[in-house]
């Protein structure tokens, strides 16, 4: 497929750390990066525990985090909270995706540091075009 043409914004971010417990969530979220531009570097995690671990036991450093707020073990609002206490990781960029887009998540996220929300679509095109909107406004 072919990149997509974007902004400065995207020249900052080369490593992208996927919190995400559903590997066809995985999937469409490559394939919209990489369409966005080839040359990102993808961890995958499945839950908060496990990219909890990953950044702070193994000092992994992502540009950014896109997080689902769904997941076992640690949720995506648990693992928000301790971002939140550990200044290593409070740093890193968060763009939350999920498929609930209710208002009242959206405010009690932004009480968490969070600017950026992402509706999990159902087609690629409307993920690359919401996931490229996010980072842009997030790096703007």
């Amino acid at each position: 497929m072919e990149n997509l043409q974007y902004g400065e914004e995207f020249i900052a971010i080369s490593k992208i750390l996927i919190v995400d417990d559903d590997s066809d969530d995985w999937e469409i979220i490559t394939e919209a990066l990489g369409m966005i531009r080839s040359d990102f570097s993808l961890a995958y995690v499945s839950n908060g525990k496990e990219a909890y671990e990953l950044l702070a036991k193994a000092n992994y450093q992502p540009d950014l985090i896109l997080l689902d707020l769904n997941m076992p073990l640690i949720n995506g609002y648990e693992f928000l909270n301790i971002r939140m206490r550990l200044p290593e990781i409070a740093k890193i960029p968060v763009i939350i995706h999920s498929t609930s887009n209710a208002k009242h998540i959206s405010d009690h996220l932004q009480t968490l540091g969070i600017k950026e929300f992402v509706l999990k679509q159902p087609s690629l095109n409307g993920m690359v075009n919401s996931l490229a909107s996010a980072i842009k406004n997030l790096f703007d």
